[in-house]
C-alpha cells in the first residue's frame, strides 16, 4: 500500500504519454511540387485548372491513413486582416465524382476505394493531379494589392491560408472526418507549395455529411471568426520559419525538421 499513490501517479503519466504520443493525431507537413504547366480540364461541365504535382509528406501518425476525399478552401486577405475566400483545391477522384450530376443528390457519397495509402510512421511521395477551382474572381481583385505586396515582399513567394477537410480512415477501418487549418508557402518562381504549419480544427468519427458540406463548415468558421496576421498567414505559430523557407528551405530538410 505504501507505493499506491506512486503507482496511481506512474500510471496517470504513462496514459498521458501514450495520448500524447500514440493516440493525439499528428498533422502532417506537406510539400506539392507542380511538375507540368497547368492545364484546364472539363471535368462534368464545369472548367477546372489541372495540376500534376509531385505531393510528399511525413505521416508521423502510428497507424495508416488511407485518404477517401480531400477539398481545401483557399483564402486572400484585405490590408484589415479579412479572409475572402477565392477558390478550392480537391483530389482528383473525389473531384470528378462530386461534381458528376448523376450522382449531385446522393447522399455520402464518398469513392470507395482510398486516394492515398500512407503507411506509418513514414514518409510519402506521389506524383497525382490536383484540381483547383477559382471560385471569386471578385474577392481576388478586391486583395490584389495586398497579394502583390506581399509577393514582392517575399521576392516572388507568398504565405496563403487555407482550412480544408479530409475523409480517412485509420488503418482501413475506421472513418473520421478531420478538419485542418493551414499556413502555407507558395513559391511562384519554383511552382511549388510548402505547408508551413496546420491545425487540427476538429476530428469526428464517421462520415456523416458530403465533403463540400463538411468544408463549408470549416470555411464559414474561418471567414467569420479568424484573422490574417502581418505575413497573411491565419495561425498563432509555426513549427518552421517563414523566413527559412523563403531562403529555399529543401523538402528533405523540412521532412527532417517535421519527423
Amino acid at each position: 500500500m505504501i507505493f499506491t499513490p506512486f503507482t496511481w501517479s506512474f500510471g496517470l503519466g504513462l496514459a498521458a504519454l501514450l495520448v500524447q504520443q500514440v493516440i493525439k493525431p499528428r498533422v502532417p507537413v506537406y510539400t506539392l511540387q507542380i511538375v507540368r504547366f497547368p492545364s484546364v480540364k472539363h471535368v462534368h461541365e464545369k472548367l477546372l485548372t489541372q495540376l500534376t504535382t509531385d505531393i510528399s509528406f511525413h505521416n508521423g501518425n502510428f497507424v495508416e491513413l488511407n485518404v477517401h476525399a480531400l477539398l481545401f478552401d483557399l483564402y486572400t486577405a484585405d490590408w484589415e486582416g479579412s479572409l475572402h475566400h477565392v477558390g478550392v483545391v480537391q483530389d482528383c477522384q473525389s473531384a470528378e465524382l462530386t461534381r458528376d450530376p448523376m450522382l449531385f443528390r446522393r447522399k455520402h457519397h464518398v469513392p470507395s476505394t482510398a486516394t492515398w495509402d500512407i503507411a506509418p510512421r513514414a514518409n510519402f511521395t506521389t506524383v497525382d493531379q490536383i484540381y483547383v477551382d477559382i471560385t471569386s474572381f471578385r474577392n481576388l481583385l478586391s486583395t490584389a494589392t495586398r497579394l502583390i505586396a506581399s509577393w514582392w515582399k517575399g521576392s516572388g513567394s507568398l504565405l496563403l491560408p487555407t482550412t480544408g477537410v479530409a475523409f480517412i480512415k485509420a488503418n482501413g477501418k475506421t472513418p473520421l472526418t478531420v478538419s485542418l487549418i493551414c499556413d502555407n508557402v507558395v513559391n511562384t518562381w519554383r511552382m511549388s507549395i510548402v505547408g508551413l504549419d496546420c491545425a487540427l480544427h476538429s476530428m469526428n468519427m464517421g462520415w456523416n455529411m458530403e465533403v463540400e458540406d463538411a468544408a463549408k463548415q470549416v470555411r464559414d468558421h474561418a471567414v467569420a471568426k479568424l484573422r490574417a496576421n502581418e505575413t497573411g498567414g491565419i495561425l498563432t505559430h509555426h513549427r518552421h520559419d517563414f523566413a527559412d523557407l523563403l531562403k529555399g528551405l529543401t523538402y528533405e530538410e523540412h521532412v527532417h525538421m517535421s519527423a
